[in-house]
């Protein structure tokens, strides 16, 4: 997005170091939640921010989760570049926690094959991350970004959207 190679992404959370190059639609399309992930019969281990301090939490890197969380450079932090890869290296003690979103991250823990081996912690940091639609500011295209959201508002206002959420509950 950043050298304009790609024009269109979807998924993106919005912060300011990506503004610079890239140009939102709005209204955001969805909204995921940040959670955590232990072994299973270990969520009391991370019950509070602080607990963090303490475990070693992996999480994708450049993705954008909750401040003070993306900046806090005093937690000792594991970076992998798919959330994937997150599961088997919590299940196997490479890590004692790792950071996600859900509806995804309860989404791979089901059909990769942890349900039963890890489960959210108690700490939950109550944060909402909106959704977007992005384009590159290097786009050729970069004028059509008010109709991307015009389009994406048409969807919510007519129920589209939130039929095709459902299908994913």
């Amino acid at each position: 997005m950043e050298s304009g190679a790609l024009d269109l992404f979807s998924g993106v959370a919005k912060n300011a170091d990506r503004e610079k190059y890239m140009a939102y639609s709005f209204p955001p399309y969805s909204a995921v939640s940040v959670v955590f992930y232990v072994r299973n019969g270990e969520a009391d281990i991370l019950k509070n921010y602080d607990d963090l301090y303490k475990l070693r939490v992996g999480y994708v890197a450049k993705s954008h989760y909750f401040d003070p969380f993306n900046k806090d450079e005093t937690i000792p932090k594991v970076d992998v570049d798919k959330e994937q890869r997150l599961l088997p290296m919590l299940n196997s003690n490479r890590i004692d926690t790792y950071v996600g979103t859900d509806p995804n991250a309860s989404y791979e823990v089901l059909t990769m094959g942890f349900k039963g081996k890890l489960e959210k912690a108690k700490y939950n940091p109550n944060v909402e991350v909106p959704l977007y639609f992005a384009m590159s500011r290097k786009s050729k295209h970069l004028a059509i970004i008010d109709r991307v959201g015009q389009v994406v508002q048409d969807m919510h206002d007519d129920g589209t959207m939130k039929r095709i959420h459902n299908k994913y509950q």
